[in-house]
């Protein structure tokens, strides 16, 4: 029997061998392994790197509905537990983990390509509790205009991630050629509110902004799910901001430019 996560979508496959139990995942490696942990509680947590907690309620729902395949699970249940592979409380069952192998060539080649691939950083901000938080990212994208919406993705280890997912609503602004020293602070260069300390930051709808950007651009989640190591926000649009000079700085091959009409 395996279970077989794909993304956070967990689906039961080989239903009928109760000679094995493990947990396949399809799209995850074990290097990330530490932002894997939330995005599939409470049907499956990781024990460790090598093992995971199925949901034996979760089993139960997912499998063939007949006596016969619900008799096989009791008897793997009976057998797994001398050997401390139930769960305390009787509510999950271990299973043995497999990650996702990734060749060392493919992970290196796309992010090589993604690295010729020119865009415009966004400055994303919230607040959360009276405090700001702000990220640097490249990974944002308009997503439809009817209704107005953009993605964002952020990843898991992000200090503005948990923030981000509280509170439900973030500022994506749009940077400019002159904002050099902003891009540097808050891709990791200063930390927490002192990010801030660079800009004439101010507040519109309780989220920071910053007004000589190329655009701000007012969200709120409107949908959130994980992939890999990252969580993807869906912003839909709330309000807009413009600047009247279109001079949007531009980041390629890890450097920052800016924009010229051939």
């Amino acid at each position: 029997m395996e279970v077989r996560v794909r993304g956070d979508r967990m689906a039961l496959d080989l239903a009928e061998d109760f000679s094995r139990f493990k947990v396949v995942m399809c799209d995850r490696t074990a290097t990330s392994f530490a932002s894997h942990q939330l995005s599939l509680e409470p049907s499956l947590t990781l024990a460790d790197k090598d093992t995971a907690w199925v949901s034996l309620s979760w089993l139960r729902t997912t499998g063939p509905a007949d006596t016969h395949w619900q008799t096989g699970l009791d008897q793997m249940v009976a057998k797994a537990a001398p050997h401390g592979w139930i769960s305390a409380d009787g509510s999950a069952v271990k299973a043995h983990l497999e990650w996702a192998e990734v060749a060392p060539q493919v992970s290196d080649s796309f992010r090589l390509a993604m690295r010729r691939l020119a865009a415009t950083p966004c400055l994303i901000t919230t607040m959360s509790a009276g405090r700001r938080h702000g990220m640097a990212a490249t990974s944002v994208t308009s997503l439809s205009f009817d209704p107005p919406s953009i993605l964002v993705c952020v990843n898991a280890q992000a200090s503005i991630h948990d923030p981000l997912r509280a509170e439900g609503r973030f500022c994506a602004n749009l940077m400019g050629g002159n904002h050099d020293a902003l891009l540097g602070a808050f891709s990791g260069e200063l930390k927490g509110e002192a990010r801030f300390s660079l800009g004439d930051w101010q507040v519109q709808a309780n989220l920071p902004y910053l007004p000589d950007a190329q655009a701000n651009i007012f969200c709120s989640v409107a949908e959130k799910w994980r992939y890999g190591t990252h969580s993807i926000f869906v912003g839909q649009v709330e309000s807009v901001r413009t600047d009247g000079e279109l001079d949007p700085m531009v980041y390629l091959d890890g450097r920052k430019g800016r924009f010229a009409a051939v």
